[in-house]
């Protein structure tokens, strides 16, 4: 007879409240004030400039980061590592984008004092007097990047040329960063923010800008460094051209304004409501879908499409739609987001959508719009890969969500890139990890229950298991922004809310779990791993101790691609297996210390990761069982360890589960959830062997 000090453990997650997902990070952009923008900046410039728009040369773009001294004020690993990723974050832009170049030093004009600047003959003079200082966001603008004071006289003079800075050499673009706790960093979920503070007269092009990097947000934590620097990289593009504020400005290839000018040189329509400029249908489009299928029905949905020309090609070619009017602009959120973002919707993880959720990537779609501004010629070979709703057609692109999903569940097919994986406000039961996409993280579905019903476009659901039909319309999408769209979502583990913190990327070394009790699926987490998809609920056993993973539905693993197939690695690519199909499933059982692993994992297509010139083999069946046999697990005078993993999994069945309140739960804090560890530990010897009894008997 054998006592089992630890009957049964159930690993589980319960997810608590629509926040249960840590990365979203929304962007805090806003529209600058008309009046904290000047528009019209004349450069010290020869006619060479007017000849070179003329004959369209283009040269790469120079981004001049200039440091305020708050940045001093971070600590001394925070403040290296916030300028090493500025300076590379404009890197990307300077690859990326191509401009006209300015000619001469950038020198930036002065703000009046009070705000009544004139503009005159292409320059821009005061009324009374400059102000004392001239800033640019949170940044006092140093006087040698200063013109003079000019004030108005019946026409702009030179002024005193005794003040004139002597500017900023070699540059068409200076950005002004700072540290500083502003009144927009109070809210945790702000990490920065940053926009334009002024304009070349010629053709309006952004000359100067800010960005203010929010000190709480500033990590040492590698799980932290792609949301951080992606969101520089976000914030720097707002600053360039992708904004709102800059819409009405945009002009053709010739140069020519795509919204009409008044007789000042501003565009016609200001839009008091939004604060910006109104944009002409040439480049903002509105469109009512009268065909968007919902709970109730068929209803209108109002959409607003960025309509340029090669945004419209790249659109149109992403989507496989060769009816799409354009790319669709977010219509929910802030004022900042509203406009000034692709839809979260239909562009997920691009990384110019109104906030961070995973994977962000830069692609082709948001370099056609930096084109288009009239300003740029973009380097598409800097494109990254937008995965999200590629070639899924006008039915993806143009209808709602619930329709594709309608459709899908019709067809017995997958809804992805959308899911149906309810997240329970109070328990656990039906959540299970899945792969991303991309295979490159675990993902949750984040679809939950709201307080009341949706608005009626976005009560999506006539059916959800265990869901009463009078309650449908209160479930939709965590993240508002994408039309309350449920999506496969990355998360984060948290255990204690100041202790070990960890995301769900394979890549990252860091994310392995450093409790083995939390490693029963032998996973590796690293450079070369990815996500591979469970057949089968991993199991844990030692002599005195039996662990189900049941929430468990996928795992990271090293994988390699050679000799024309793809295999998979594990436990730090100790063992490896071959991948002969899609689908083909690897049988696992390992005897690691004094703890027999179980489980299976299902082949992805060979094509799904291996690629960059790797050439895959046809697929075909294997011709043997790919994976362990069935090993034993010496445990002194319990010799068949096969017949204690009934018996134990019969105690779990029926005595723990039934009576699970019983016992008093252990839990590990993470994000807005816990990872609950249900233990029987120190069982009165008695109880575990009459369960024995039991269990022989049954």
């Amino acid at each position: 007879m054998f006592a089992l000090r630890l009957c049964a453990v159930c690993l589980c997650l319960w997810l608590l409240g629509k926040n249960a997902f840590a990365f979203p990070m929304a962007c805090n952009y806003e529209v600058p004030k008309v009046e904290h923008v000047i528009s019209s900046v004349r450069q010290r410039v020869s006619d060479t400039l007017h000849h070179r728009i003329k004959r369209n040369v283009f040269h790469k773009l120079r981004i001049t980061p200039y440091f305020d001294t708050s940045i001093d004020h971070l600590s001394e690993a925070k403040r290296k590592y916030v300028m090493e990723n500025v300076k590379l974050a404009c890197s990307f832009w300077q690859e990326a984008l191509y401009v006209r170049p300015l000619v001469s030093a950038l020198l930036l004009d002065r703000q009046c004092s009070p705000n009544e600047p004139i503009h005159h003959n292409g320059r821009t003079c005061c009324v009374s007097k400059c102000r004392a200082v001239t800033t640019c966001g949170e940044v006092t603008i140093p006087e040698s990047h200063l013109m003079n004071c000019r004030i108005f006289d019946g026409s702009c003079p030179e002024g005193d040329l005794l003040s004139m800075g002597s500017g900023i050499p070699d540059t068409d673009f200076v950005l002004y960063v700072s540290a500083v706790n502003a009144d927009r960093c109070q809210q945790k979920e702000n990490v920065a923010y940053a926009a334009h503070c002024q304009m070349e007269s010629i053709l309006n092009r952004p000359i100067a800008g800010y960005m203010n990097i929010c000190p709480h947000a500033v990590s040492a934590e590698e799980k932290d460094h792609e949301a951080l620097f992606s969101t520089m990289k976000h914030e720097i593009l707002h600053a360039l051209g992708f904004s709102a504020a800059l819409f009405a400005y945009f002009r053709d290839d010739q140069g020519r304004p795509l919204t009409p000018r008044n007789e000042f040189g501003t565009p016609a329509i200001f839009n008091n409501k939004f604060g910006f400029y109104q944009p002409s249908e040439a480049v903002v489009k509105t469109v009512v879908r009268s065909d968007w299928l919902v709970r109730s029905g068929v209803v209108n949905h109002t959409v607003h499409l960025l309509v340029t020309p090669r945004v419209k090609l790249e659109v149109q070619r992403h989507f496989n739609c060769s009816q799409l009017e354009g790319a669709e602009l977010e219509n929910q959120g802030t004022v900042g987001t509203v406009f000034g973002h692709w839809e979260k919707r239909l562009f997920e993880n691009e990384a110019m959508t109104g906030t961070h959720t995973q994977n962000p990537v830069y692609s082709r779609l948001t370099l056609a719009l930096m084109e288009d501004t009239g300003w740029y010629r973009a380097n598409y070979s800097a494109a990254e890969s937008l995965n999200w709703g590629s070639n899924l057609g006008c039915e993806f692109a143009m209808k709602s969500c619930g329709e594709w999903i309608s459709n899908a569940r019709k067809r017995n097919a997958s809804p992805a890139p959308y899911c149906t994986d309810l997240k329970q406000k109070t328990g656990w039961q039906g959540m299970k990890t899945k792969c991303s996409s991309n295979r490159d993280s675990l993902a949750l579905c984040h679809l939950i229950e709201y307080p009341k019903d949706l608005p009626e476009e976005y009560q999506y659901f006539d059916y959800l298991e265990g869901v009463k039909e009078e309650s449908l319309g209160r479930y939709g999408g965590s993240v508002e922004i994408a039309d309350y769209c449920p999506f496969l979502q990355e998360f984060e583990w948290r255990k204690g809310e100041h202790h070990e913190h960890r995301d769900s990327r394979c890549e990252l070394t860091g994310n392995m779990p450093t409790d083995s009790a939390l490693n029963g699926a032998m996973e590796w987490y690293g450079p070369n791993s990815a996500c591979f998809d469970f057949a089968s609920v991993w199991s844990q056993q030692s002599c005195h101790v039996s662990r189900t993973y049941i929430h468990h539905g996928a795992g990271c693993y090293e994988y390699e691609c050679a000799d024309g197939r793809l295999w998979l690695k594990i436990l730090n690519g100790t063992w490896r297996y071959p991948c002969y199909k899609s689908g083909q499933v690897i049988h696992l059982r390992k005897i690691v210390g004094d703890w027999y692993h179980e489980g299976s994992i299902i082949c992805p297509h060979c094509t799904e990761l291996c690629q960059d010139n790797f050439t895959c083999l046809p697929e075909s069946e294997p011709a043997m069982h790919i994976g362990d046999e069935v090993q034993h697990l010496r445990c002194g005078c319990a010799s068949n360890f096969n017949h204690r993993l009934e018996i134990t999994r019969f105690i779990y069945s029926n005595i723990v589960q039934p009576f699970r309140f019983l016992f008093q739960p252990r839990r590990f804090w993470w994000s807005a959830g816990v990872v609950e560890v249900l233990v029987l530990e120190m069982m009165p010897l008695s109880f575990c062997t009459e369960a024995f009894h039991i269990a022989s008997k049954a």
